[in-house]
């Protein structure tokens, strides 16, 4: 067995490189394994990468490893270009619209700032451990009264209206109160991007204000992007691992989590190789982790059969095009390096193309989602629904 580290973290993600970074700072010696042969996970590298436009980092992480300057300092809130149905762009700034009568405009900064409070009030549990299935330590009540706190700040009213959207479905929510259209699409785009559900699914209004929590610090739902795109937020990730101490390999596929004694003990490579470390942490998907990397013989046989039923079929397609110059909407206006584009006109128009899919068809129009690198005049597309398993093959 070569090498022996505190910690071993499989996956140079933007998640596995926090973590590594957290625990080097710490004093513990840790080794960061990736299969591929560049680090940053679904960010990828410039050639190619899944997720061209990330949702940021926490500020208390941002702080924590020391990077306000690169990464808060320096980065821009990203704007939303919304298409309607008529092909004419309603642009979104956080609460903030143009291109949609006074009215529609108040209404939806009237709703945006609503969520965006109990996005916040719920923020305080983004960085927690869930509390023990036993009885709780003093820490974990603590935190439970600082979020009971947060809760109880919003008022009576907001508190009784978050504790029942909470649940809910996106489609309810949005038509209740700004009814269908751009606005509501791209809401219900944030709603659903990623994840094999659509605008009527349960939950998924958890899953907005999730997102609209995670970067408080410039305003509630804005996505913003550092200076010198996904590549500048990968290496300064990188640059806290290495210099608190820590390693990080690429080119190193894990075969096997090694157990002893029902403890981690390490990780053996495909190469064969094995590295011993009393602590494992896997930054790939948990299905992957349990079945493939530990394996089921390290399991009870009822969370085995879970494990197997855990949803984790994709929907999203990634396409991109190298194009001459910055590309033009049949408005006049152009897409330029801080903007967001979506083709959501409508939820119906999601919640279309999800039905189509969830059978594993093709829908006839899938959503979109498009970024453009003006660096390397490139147009990077999501296009979702559209299933790996798709009928016929």
């Amino acid at each position: 067995m070569s090498g022996r580290y505190d910690a071993i973290i499989i996956g140079a993600g933007h998640n596995g490189l926090v973590a590594a970074a957290l625990l080097a700072r710490k004093g513990r010696k840790v080794l960061v394994l990736e299969a591929r042969y560049h680090v940053g996970g679904m960010l990828g590298d410039a050639g190619f990468r899944v997720a061209p436009l990330p949702y940021a980092l926490r500020p208390e992480i941002i702080k924590t490893l020391g990077l306000s300057t690169q990464l808060i300092g320096t980065s821009k809130p990203v704007e939303t270009i919304s298409i309607s149905s008529d092909g004419s762009p309603v642009t979104i700034h956080g609460g903030q619209v143009n291109g949609v009568d006074a009215n529609m405009a108040q209404a939806y900064a009237t709703f945006h700032g609503r969520l965006g409070r109990q996005a916040k009030a719920l923020g305080v549990m983004m960085l927690q451990p869930p509390p023990s299935l036993g009885k709780a330590s003093i820490s974990e009540m603590a935190t439970l009264g600082r979020m009971a706190l947060k809760m109880r700040l919003l008022g009576k009213t907001e508190m009784r209206d978050l504790l029942r959207i909470i649940l809910s479905n996106a489609w309810d929510l949005l038509n209740d109160e700004i009814g269908d259209g751009p606005l509501a699409g791209a809401l219900a785009m944030d709603a659903t991007l990623g994840g094999a559900m659509g605008p009527r699914s349960p939950g998924t209004v958890l899953t907005l204000l999730y997102r609209m929590a995670s970067h408080s610090s410039h305003g509630h739902g804005l996505r913003v992007m550092p200076e010198g795109g996904p590549d500048a937020l990968v290496k300064a990730l990188s640059d806290c691992v290495t210099a608190a101490g820590g390693e990080i390999r690429t080119g190193a596929a894990v075969e096997k989590i090694l157990v002893d004694q029902d403890k981690a003990a390490g990780v053996r490579l495909q190469s064969g190789d094995e590295i011993a470390a009393p602590l494992v942490l896997s930054n790939a998907s948990p299905k992957t982790t349990l079945m493939t990397l530990l394996g089921v013989e390290h399991l009870d046989g009822e969370f085995v059969r879970r494990c197997r039923n855990m949803a984790a079929k994709g929907m999203v397609s990634r396409l991109d095009f190298d194009i001459a110059k910055m590309p033009t909407l049949s408005s006049g206006g152009k897409i330029t390096n801080g903007q967001r584009l979506v083709i959501t006109p409508t939820m119906q128009a999601i919640e279309t193309a999800f039905n189509a899919a969830k059978y594993s068809g093709l829908p006839e129009r899938p959503v979109l989602e498009a970024t453009y690198d003006g660096a390397t005049n490139r147009l990077c597309v999501s296009a979702q629904f559209t299933p790996h398993d798709l009928n016929g093959g």
